[in-house]
């Protein structure tokens, strides 16, 4: 049975995320981090959505989720994207649009010297640790939704400077998609070119960390689980409370 309200909710969270995590920063990695630290953070807090196919592929892979709803989730997320995208192109002029666009899909081959493979294993490695991070939290009834916030802004703060930073397929999606279908002001550079270079690691690094994290998780299992079980009394405990009492 598809939750059609959840589905709504990765539909309106992924909107917002993209339409303040790519609007709210100036260019540079610290405000950027910030930015989407703040997005994610608000949009988990309000909606409870992943808004991000990465973490929903992992927790179908956990067993969190039937695979028709993770499915019709990611379609959301993808959705929700685009609107939000397309929502900022409304907003904002189209020069200051075409540089969030492109910054966001942009290994930095020059002058910082990173390459594909630099962007690919670092997509990986980070998504891996925010997938786990976010097993735990959702796991963690204690947890505040900051920790997403402060998951999302480590990652951000690191990557931001070799590929702009992605851990999550949409948010690359759907600037180029919006982007391609504006088009560019400047003819020096192909729409392809600008929006979809090496787009393939946006995609496949956040998901292979994402199937990582989830084969992690089924190897360790879940601690809060664990930890419940260590402090929950056993029958032996329970006798020898009895005892006591006479």
């Amino acid at each position: 049975m598809v939750e059609m309200k959840r589905v709504l909710a990765e539909l309106m969270g992924t909107a917002w995320l993209l339409y303040f995590g790519i609007g709210a920063h100036a260019g540079d990695k610290l405000s950027a981090a910030f930015a989407w630290g703040a997005a994610y953070m608000t949009v988990y807090w309000l909606y409870g959505s992943d808004s991000n196919p990465a973490v929903t592929i992992a927790h179908i892979l956990n067993g969190d989720m039937e695979a028709v709803q993770g499915i019709i989730d990611i379609v959301a997320q993808a959705a929700g994207a685009v609107l939000g995208c397309t929502l900022l192109l409304l907003t904002v002029h189209d020069t200051a649009w075409e540089d969030f666009a492109s910054a966001t899909n942009k290994v930095n081959h020059d002058p910082v010297g990173f390459h594909n493979e630099h962007a690919f294993i670092g997509e990986a490695l980070v998504t891996f640790f925010i997938v786990t991070a976010i097993f735990e939290i959702k796991s963690n009834a204690n947890c505040s939704p900051a920790a997403v916030g402060l998951a999302y802004f480590l990652a951000t703060w690191f990557l931001f400077p070799i590929d702009g930073c992605s851990v999550n397929p949409v948010r690359s999606f759907a600037p180029a998609v919006v982007g391609s279908l504006h088009g560019s002001h400047d003819d020096s550079v192909s729409d392809t070119d600008r929006f979809w270079t090496a787009h393939w690691i946006y995609w496949i690094g956040p998901i292979t960390g994402a199937i990582i994290s989830a084969v992690w998780r089924k190897l360790t299992g879940d601690s809060s689980a664990d930890q419940a079980d260590a402090e929950a009394p056993t029958a032996a405990d329970e006798v020898e409370g009895e005892l006591g009492k006479v």
